[in-house]
């Protein structure tokens, strides 16, 4: 094997979105800067849900795809099933694991036991994660952790406060609430909007702004406009320049039943909105309460209430608090994650 090919990695991943996706696409980018050729498989072929003709074609196309490759670094549940059947304990190979939403299920649970034995080293974007892989059985010895980067880049970029809130036509005095993420029941976006009842209270003309999709999406159309003050909840779906959203908002949420960490969390942060987030897995281990934001207490929609009613309230400690966010987002940066993750390929590969 040449020495150009010794520096190769395939990073296989199904079709994602989110958080997952962002944090490999900014792996492909800043991994080369640690001498690793990046190469992407998965998406064409390994399927969203579980099937047995399909993942068998998908473990001989990885099989295939990963000829000559010395290193492979599979992210999320599915792509870590595939990568374990075709690789088993033969080859070096590595998997991160993003969260374990789905980990209740006794069937889900025994999968990502072996799966992590199957791994040479498993990562885990959070202390949460880690502590539950370890209580369902994965080889402690062989678990890494980091963080899920974001890339920091330059934040003169970020749009104008003034000028994003004239473009949704919204007055510079009126609170505005936001939420934003893939909408699934572990997000607990229904939290959020149920929790507007009580910011509505101290806060009448508050606004909850909604922005994301997925298979929640007629059901919290359906949760808003049972509240009392619907034309208040306003839904965006997917919105590309995110960041004209984070910089119209007041007060950004994270209202998750379950979470890695919170991609949408750092990206509020980055951009300097004060922060509340749920007391639940690594979202607790972003935010410090009343350091660089505010924890709720876990689904719990009037804590989330009282949460946003006091940061609203008392701007000039929300500031402070958000301030104190952007500076502790230095460990997040996807260039020191790209670092760490480069270090477990050497030692995956026992360099």
């Amino acid at each position: 094997m040449s020495e150009a090919s010794e520096r190769k990695v395939l990073i296989v991943a199904r079709p994602m979105a989110g958080g997952m996706r962002k944090h490999v696409e900014g792996l492909l980018k800043y991994l080369p800067d640690s001498g690793y050729e990046t190469i992407l498989a998965g998406p064409e072929f390994i399927a969203d849900r579980p099937s047995p003709i399909a993942d068998r074609k998908a473990v001989k196309a990885l099989l295939k795809r990963a000829e000559g490759i010395p290193i492979i670094h599979a992210h999320g549940a599915r792509a870590g099933w595939v990568a374990a059947w075709a690789l088993r304990d033969e080859r070096p190979w590595v998997w991160t694991v993003h969260h374990l939403l789905l980990e209740r299920n006794p069937l889900i649970r025994k999968s990502m036991r072996w799966i992590a034995n199957c791994a040479t080293l498993t990562i885990t974007l959070s202390q949460s994660v880690e502590a539950r892989l370890k209580e369902l059985g994965a080889p402690s010895d062989r678990l890494r952790r980091t963080f899920g980067g974001i890339d920091l880049g330059d934040l003169s970029n970020r749009p104008d406060r003034e000028k994003a809130r004239a473009a949704f036509h919204v007055p510079m005095d009126r609170p505005v609430v936001l939420v934003a993420g893939r909408f699934v029941p572990e997000k607990g976006f229904d939290l959020a909007i149920k929790a507007m009842e009580e910011v509505w209270k101290q806060f009448p003309d508050a606004e909850l702004w909604v922005a994301g999709e997925g298979p929640e999406n007629s059901r919290l159309v359906k949760t808003a406009a049972a509240s009392s003050r619907s034309g208040q909840v306003r839904f965006f779906g997917y919105w590309s320049e995110i960041a004209e959203l984070y910089m119209s908002a007041d007060v950004f949420i994270a209202p998750a039943r379950q979470e890695g960490q919170g991609l949408a969390l750092l990206e509020a942060m980055q951009c300097g909105v004060p922060a509340i987030a749920a007391n639940v897995g690594g979202l607790a281990e972003v935010v410090q309460d009343g350091r660089n934001g505010l924890l709720s207490e876990p689904e719990d929609a009037e804590s989330i209430g009282k949460a946003v009613c006091r940061s609203l309230a008392d701007r000039d400690a929300a500031q402070r608090m958000a301030e104190q966010a952007l500076q502790d987002l230095a460990r997040f940066d996807i260039r020191k994650v790209a670092v760490e993750t480069a270090k477990i390929y050497d030692e995956a590969l026992g360099r």
